[in-house]
Formats: C-alpha cells, sequence, structure tokens
C-alpha cells in the first residue's frame, strides 16, 4: 500500500466512477484511516470515489491506496465487490455499468459480473433498456416513479409531462402509477392528442383528488358506468348477507362468481333462500355483461 495526494487522485481517469455516491464514509473513521485502500491502476482510479469526495469535504490531503492490475472486466468485478451492494443498485447504475461494457466490447462479462449485482439473473437487457430511454423518461426510473418497462411505453412523452406525472408521486402507490402510465400512454396514442393538448389533459387529471379514478371515467366510461350499476345492485341484493358477488374482469366473460360461508343447517338454508331470491334477478345481473 501507499500514499497518494487528494489532488493526484483526482486527476486520475474516471472511467470507473459508476456509482451513485450512497454510502459516504464516517469522517472519524476517514481521519482514522479506517477505510478499504482505494485501488489504482496506473493512471485510473477503480473504486473510491464517494471516499475521495468525503475526504475534499474534510480537507485531507492524502489517502491510503494500492496498486492493482487486470483486465477491464476484472476492475469491475473489484469495483463491484468492494460497492457491496447486491440487489441494491439503481437502474441508472445498472445503465452505466452496461454502457462500460459495450463501449469495451465487455458483454460477455455478464455472466463473471452478474453475481455482485443481482442475486440471480442477468443485467445487461435491462441496463439496456434504460440506456434506450430518452433522458427526460430516465428522470421517472431515477425517481422509482415507474419501472424501465413502463417508462418505455411513454417514452414519447414530452418534457413537461413528464414533470406533471411527478406531481403525483406521492399520491399514488408504485403499481397506481404504473397503470396510470399505460392508460395515458394508450389515450395518447389512440386519440393522437398533440402535445399541448395532451398536457392540458395532464393537469386536469392531476388536480382531481383521485386522479387514477378519473382517469379510468374518461378513459373508459361504459365500464364506469357498469361498474356503478353492479355496485347498486349487489349493495340492494346483498348487503349484510355474508354473500360476496363478483364479476368478470372488466364485464367481458358468460359467469359471475358468489362465495359464502356457513356455521350451521340454519345458516346454509337462510342464503339458499337469499341466493333462490338473487336468481330471479340475474335478467339483471347478465345485461351488464358485454
Amino acid at each position: 500500500m501507499e500514499n497518494h495526494t487528494r489532488e493526484d487522485l483526482s486527476k486520475l481517469s474516471k472511467d470507473y466512477d459508476l456509482f451513485d455516491r450512497f454510502f459516504v464514509y464516517d469522517r472519524d473513521l476517514l481521519l482514522n484511516e479506517l477505510y478499504p485502500p482505494l485501488p489504482v491502476c496506473g493512471n485510473t482510479l477503480i473504486w473510491g470515489f464517494s471516499i475521495l469526495q468525503k475526504a475534499g469535504e474534510l480537507g485531507m490531503e492524502e489517502l491510503i491506496t494500492v496498486p492493482v492490475e487486470g483486465s477491464p472486466a476484472e476492475h469491475l468485478a473489484l469495483a463491484l465487490n468492494l460497492e457491496n451492494r447486491k440487489d441494491r443498485f439503481t437502474q441508472g447504475e445498472i445503465g452505466r455499468i452496461t454502457e462500460f461494457l459495450v463501449k469495451r466490447n465487455l458483454l460477455d462479462a455478464e455472466e463473471k459480473l452478474s453475481g455482485y449485482i443481482f442475486s440471480s439473473g442477468g443485467f445487461i437487457k435491462q441496463g439496456m433498456q434504460y440506456n434506450s430511454l430518452p433522458f427526460h423518461i430516465r428522470k421517472l426510473v431515477d425517481s422509482r416513479f415507474c419501472d424501465c418497462k413502463t417508462a418505455a411505453g411513454i417514452r414519447d412523452f414530452a418534457e413537461d409531462h413528464v414533470s406533471l406525472l411527478m406531481k403525483l408521486q406521492d399520491i399514488l402507490t408504485f403499481a397506481e402509477r404504473r397503470q396510470m402510465c399505460l392508460i395515458l400512454s394508450e389515450l395518447k396514442l389512440g386519440d393522437k392528442m398533440d402535445d399541448s393538448g395532451f398536457s392540458d389533459f395532464l393537469e386536469e387529471v392531476a388536480g382531481e383528488e383521485k386522479p387514477l379514478t378519473a382517469l379510468h371515467k374518461i378513459r373508459m366510461p361504459n365500464l364506469t358506468a357498469m361498474e356503478t350499476a353492479f355496485q347498486t345492485f349487489r349493495e340492494k341484493r346483498l348487503k349484510g348477507t355474508g354473500i360476496t358477488l363478483e364479476h368478470p374482469k372488466n364485464f367481458e366473460g358468460t359467469a359471475f362468481q358468489i362465495r359464502f360461508s356457513f356455521r350451521s343447517e340454519k345458516d346454509l338454508l337462510k342464503k339458499s333462500r337469499i341466493l333462490r331470491e338473487l336468481s330471479g334477478c340475474t335478467d339483471e345481473l347478465f345485461s351488464l355483461l358485454f
């Protein structure tokens, strides 16, 4: 091991500066030299950029380093091992790692490197999907608004569309945001809205108390009306009976589902009577199906 000045280290190649600054070493650990030595190969710093940054903030003049040799793939494996965040890398980091490998024609190193990134499975396909997204769409993935696959479906959204969507980050769950993106993509494509008109539309939806519900009503007015009619029917006929009635998804199908439990013969006879009464209303019920 040897010491390098912070100034000299800051001038080294940053080809391996691929990771977000999630982990910042404690001040006392750094000042007492209780940190992993920074690996250096020639004029390239392999890992430790967060340590270098923190050292600058603390006014440290020198840092402990260790010289290493090897290929770019081996250096990247070393950096990933030192980073030690298996299954916790962001999509942006995976994208940068993938780009690093693509530029050096090292895609065949995926199998060797995957174990440092995920507990199982590869990462390059995911990284390439992320890298194919426009930069403003990547913001949705970076902020965990949605996943890469969902973001790819709205890749043609303009920057102001993304800004409007981001307002819903804390209002909707991850699953609801994904659903909203899918519906908005269909609407924009199907209704052929221009960017200005779509921005106005998004502004209106984002201003609703329940944005996803409002969007469903706009997207599927017939389905919304059918759901309302079904809820009214169920409330009128089965409320308080302990019998559950469910319609087929989106009212597409030929069968409804009924569930109930009973604790005695008397309870069973009571529910049977209710079901017989319900059988006289099936025309009203089946009229809701497509």
